[in-house]
C-alpha cells in the first residue's frame, strides 16, 4: 500500500520553477559542478535532477539521457551534478529536488560559452585601384553571439565608415587607405577572436602587370575544412597559398607547432597550374592525429592561415529545409553513421532546449556521404526555430554544423506515421517522463520494505 501511494504521488507531481535561482556559465571544454543541499536522513527519499523540465538523473542513475561527460553523486548533505569537457549541448535549465521536499527545489540556468572567432570577407590581401570602393565584412562566431569591432579603423582616413553589422566601407579609396585592417570578436569567453586583411591601393596609371609583379602579403585557402580519416590508413591535408615574396608555410595542431618526428608526418609542396600547394601527409593515421590543423603562410608583409579538421568522427552537417516542411541534411563520414541528433530551439533563444535522436538506415549511405530527412511535424506549426544536426559513428559524436539553420514550420504540415519506427524521441515531455519514472522509484521503495 505504501508503494502504491508513492507511485500515485510521483505520477502527478511536477516541479515548476518560476525563475532561476542561479545563472552560471562555463567555457566549452572545461568542467563545472552544480549542487543542491539535501537532508539524507529521510527514509526512502529519492533525489532527482531535471534538465529542461525532463527527468535527467534519479539518485545517481541517468534517465532518458546518457552522456559520458555527466555524472550525478549524492552525499549526506548534497546532491551534485558534475559536467566534464562541457559542450554547447550541455547548456540548459537544471533543477534539483528530493521527492520528500525536505529542501526547496533549486534551479540553474547553465550557459556553455564557446570561444569567439572573427572572419573577414574577402580574406587575405585585397587589391583595389585609386577611386574604387572598398567593402570589408567582419563576422563573429561563438556563443553568446560575439560583438565584432574594427580595432584600427581610426588609423586610416576619416571617410572609413563602420556599420553596425560589422561592415567597413570606403566610397572612394586612395593610397591613404592601404594597410592592415584588423577585426576582433568578443563575448563572455576569456578568449577573443582576431582576423586581419591587407588592403593594397594602386593608382589608375598602374598596369595589371605592375600589380601582379608587386609585393603582396600571403593568402591561404583550402577546399576542405573537414577531412575524414580511417584509423590505420594514410591521409593528406592540403592548402594553397600565394604572396610575394614567396611565403613560408608552417603547420600547427590545436594551436601548437607540429613536431613532424613525434607525430610521424611529412610536409611537402608542389606548384601546379600557377598555384602553390602545401601538403601535410600521414602514412598511418592514429587517434593522436585527430584535431584542428592550421596552415599558415608568412612573408615580410604579414601572414594568413586557414584551418582543417581531421577526424574519424563524422564531419559537420550540411542542413537544408524545403517549403513542404521537411528537414534534410548530409554528413561526411568514412565509418557508418549510427544515429543523428537534432537540436532545436525557438528562434532568438540562447540555449538548445530539446533534441531528437534519429536512427540511420542503410539507404542513407552514398559512399562517404550520408543523407537523411524527416518532416518537421515534431515542432509547433507556424513557429520559427533554429536547428542544428550532429551525427555519431563508432568513434563518437562528430562536429555540429558550422551554423544553425533557421526554419519556419508550415501550418499545413501533416504527421508522418512511418516516422514512429525511426525516431527515439528524447523530448517526449515532462508528464510522459514522470509517468514512467515512478515505476522505477516504486520498485526501489518496495524492495526497501522487504
Amino acid at each position: 500500500m505504501r508503494g502504491l501511494l508513492a507511485f500515485f504521488i510521483l505520477s502527478v507531481y511536477t516541479v515548476y520553477a518560476a525563475k532561476f535561482d542561479k545563472i552560471i556559465s562555463v567555457e566549452e571544454g572545461k568542467s563545472i559542478e552544480i549542487s543542491c543541499d539535501i537532508d539524507r536522513n529521510q527514509e526512502s527519499a529519492t533525489y532527482i535532477w531535471e534538465k529542461d523540465s525532463q527527468a535527467f538523473f534519479v539518485d545517481e542513475d541517468p534517465v532518458n539521457y546518457a552522456s559520458d561527460n555527466i555524472i550525478a553523486s549524492v552525499t549526506d548533505s548534497s546532491m551534485t551534478l558534475s559536467i566534464t569537457a562541457a559542450d554547447t549541448t550541455d547548456s540548459g535549465n537544471y533543477t534539483c529536488y528530493d521527492d520528500g521536499r525536505s529542501k526547496p527545489a533549486v534551479s540553474y540556468k547553465l550557459v556553455v560559452l564557446t570561444a569567439p572567432t572573427a572572419k573577414i570577407s574577402p580574406s587575405g590581401s585585397i587589391v583595389v585601384r585609386d577611386g574604387e570602393s572598398l567593402t570589408l565584412r567582419c563576422s563573429g562566431y561563438g556563443h553568446p553571439q560575439p560583438k565584432v569591432t574594427w580595432v584600427n579603423a581610426d588609423s586610416f582616413k576619416k571617410d572609413v565608415k563602420i556599420e553596425s553589422n560589422g561592415v567597413l566601407f570606403v566610397q572612394s579609396v586612395d593610397s591613404g587607405h592601404s594597410g592592415k585592417y584588423i577585426c576582433h570578436a568578443t563575448n563572455d569567453h576569456s578568449e577573443k577572436g582576431t582576423d586581419e586583411v591587407t588592403v593594397i591601393v594602386y593608382s589608375k596609371q598602374d598596369s595589371y602587370e605592375d600589380i601582379e609583379e608587386s609585393e603582396a602579403p600571403p593568402k591561404v585557402e583550402t577546399d576542405r575544412t573537414y577531412v575524414p580519416a580511417f584509423l590505420g590508413k594514410p591521409a593528406e591535408l592540403t592548402c594553397r597559398y600565394s604572396g610575394y615574396p614567396s611565403p613560408v608555410v608552417t603547420w600547427s595542431l590545436n594551436s601548437f607547432r607540429i613536431d613532424l618526428n613525434k607525430i610521424n608526418a611529412t610536409v611537402s609542396a608542389k606548384y601546379e597550374n600557377g598555384t602553390s600547394f602545401a601538403i601535410l601527409s600521414f602514412p598511418v593515421v592514429t587517434v593522436d592525429h585527430f584535431g584542428d590543423y592550421s596552415c599558415r603562410a608568412t612573408n615580410n608583409l604579414g601572414g594568413a592561415e586557414t584551418s582543417i579538421h581531421l577526424s574519424g568522427r563524422p564531419g559537420p552537417a550540411s542542413l537544408f529545409s524545403a517549403n513542404n516542411g521537411e528537414l534534410s541534411w548530409s554528413v561526411e563520414s568514412v565509418h557508418p553513421i549510427t544515429q543523428y541528433k537534432i537540436l532545436y530551439r525557438r528562434a532568438g533563444e540562447d540555449v538548445w532546449k530539446s533534441n531528437k535522436i534519429i536512427r540511420s538506415t542503410k539507404g542513407d549511405q552514398h559512399g562517404n556521404i550520408w543523407e537523411s530527412s524527416i518532416p518537421m511535424d515534431f515542432l509547433k506549426k507556424g513557429a520559427e526555430y533554429e536547428v542544428q544536426i550532429q551525427a555519431e559513428n563508432k568513434l563518437g559524436w562528430g562536429s555540429l554544423a558550422h551554423d544553425y539553420l533557421t526554419v519556419t514550420v508550415p501550418n499545413d504540415i501533416a504527421n508522418d506515421p512511418v516516422l514512429t519506427n525511426k525516431i527515439d524521441n528524447t523530448n517526449a515531455g515532462t508528464m510522459a517522463n514522470l509517468a514512467a519514472l515512478p515505476i522505477v522509484l516504486c520498485s526501489a521503495y518496495l524492495f526497501h520494505g522487504i
